[in-house]
């Protein structure tokens, strides 16, 4: 699998709630934002295979 490095600006509440969901799953911020984000591309996978758009 290829991984890419990127940067992104988000707000600082955002960042403060995504900080806080890692440590109670004990990831770091970007192993988080890694797992929202599969975990969007998964339920967006579910729906176009029932033929669903959200």
């Amino acid at each position: 699998m290829r991984k890419y490095r990127t940067q992104i600006r988000i707000p600082g509440d955002l960042a403060d709630w995504i900080k806080e969901r890692a440590c109670e799953e004990h990831r770091s911020m970007n192993a988080q934002i890694v797992h929202y984000l599969e975990t969007q591309r998964q339920q967006e996978q579910k729906n176009e295979e029932a033929g669903t758009k959200k």
